[in-house]
């Protein structure tokens, strides 16, 4: 879920093209594909490694900023929260003659004395960091597609105010239509996880036993591996509750789509 903003700002009598990257951090390729202890370190999900990295020219001099570059309104540094533990960004600054924007003498760190970050900084200012950000991307991404199942079709009612099961858990997206539709979606902004299967699994439980017969039961992510999808195979041949008066419900249809399948993004 990265944006990237483009930014000019005047160094030393020049103005300077400065590209800010930033978005949310990507948890499969923490858990999964990030190798090595080195790496790792960086992208741990902890208040330590929160923040941001600078880049000046092909140099990291320093990383996981957060109060470094931004504070709170009565000019206190912003503190370190767990909520900011999903952020994470780039600040990369091209390559630049000597005595602008200088760094410590072991080129690895700024050197906040030079009044030229401050500068640098005060650009970032309206870009302040988003707390639990997996969480509002998620939230943009359920709008967004709510928004195209309804363009789709206008006559169906789609909703994600639907709960079940005593704990009031939330469906994130359920579309209702004619001739019994009631199509259910569970929608991830990063890779497809087992876990995300079972909640949607969950939801379709929750529904035949208040007496709701799902027709499907889509799992939208931003891809899926083969794994998952031969664990949609065996969920869909397990057997499934019946419904509040003891009938058998429908067997499960559980299904896979990409972001990119549904033209989706946010």
């Amino acid at each position: 879920m990265a944006r990237t903003e483009k930014l000019e700002v005047e160094l030393g009598g020049q103005v300077v093209p400065v590209t800010y990257v930033h978005g949310t951090l990507d948890k499969s390729k923490q858990e999964h594909l990030v190798q090595g202890s080195k790496a790792r370190f960086y992208y741990q999900c902890s208040q330590p490694t929160q923040g941001i990295d600078i880049r000046l020219g092909k140099r990291v001099i320093a990383t996981a900023q957060l109060g470094e570059v931004w504070h709170r309104e009565d000019g206190s540094p912003l503190c370190r929260h767990n909520s900011y533990n999903d952020f994470v960004g780039e600040l990369i600054l091209p390559e630049l003659p000597r005595g602008i924007l200088a760094t410590l003498n072991n080129k690895t760190g700024i050197d906040r004395n030079d009044p030229d970050w401050d500068v640098v900084f005060e650009t970032l200012a309206d870009f302040p960091p988003q707390k639990n950000a997996a969480a509002l991307s998620e939230e943009e991404l359920k709008k967004k597609w709510m928004k195209i199942l309804k363009a789709a079709n206008p006559e169906d009612e789609v909703t994600s105010e639907i709960s079940v099961w005593p704990t009031g858990t939330r469906v994130d997206v359920v579309a209702k239509g004619a001739n019994g539709k009631c199509d259910i979606y569970e929608l991830k902004t990063r890779k497809a996880e087992p876990q995300d299967l079972y909640q949607l699994r969950m939801y379709w439980d929750g529904l035949v036993l208040e007496g709701i017969q799902p027709t499907r039961g889509i799992l939208l992510a931003a891809k899926y591996n083969d794994a998952i999808r031969e664990m949609v195979e065996q969920l869909n041949s397990l057997p499934t509750p019946a419904l509040p008066d003891g009938t058998p419900s429908q067997p499960y249809r559980f299904l896979l789509a990409t972001h990119q399948e549904k033209e989706l993004s946010v």
